[in-house]
């Protein structure tokens, strides 16, 4: 049998290396509109939370009050520029700040 005389290393370091390419592509956010690629600079990822309050100017996302930026961009996995009015209380969001620590990217991960 052909399978009998090739080792098991020949087989799973090839494989592993396969996956580990595989997955590092997964983990940079290949294929998803929330890539780092498509960030300005000036943009650090802050982190994801529920909105617990949403007024003109500024956020609570879990306890934290963060002031809006006046260009910030309200975005969905599915629209960039997405409208303000899709955004509520209970929504789970991922948030970029800029050097300013005021939000600058609003992603909407759920709906409530």
């Amino acid at each position: 049998m052909i399978l009998g005389r090739i080792r098991h290393d020949q087989i799973m370091i090839p494989l592993t290396f396969f996956m580990m390419i595989l997955l590092a592509g997964i983990s940079h956010g290949e294929g998803t509109d929330m890539g780092a690629a498509d960030l300005p600079q000036d943009y650090f990822l802050e982190g994801v939370g529920e909105i617990e309050r949403l007024a003109t100017n500024e956020i609570v996302i879990n306890d934290r009050l963060f002031i809006l930026s006046p260009s910030t961009v309200f975005n969905t996995p599915t629209m960039k520029n997405a409208p303000r009015s899709w955004f509520h209380e209970g929504n789970i969001v991922r948030y970029f700040v800029n050097k300013n620590r005021e939000i600058k990217s609003l992603w909407l991960i759920k709906k409530k």
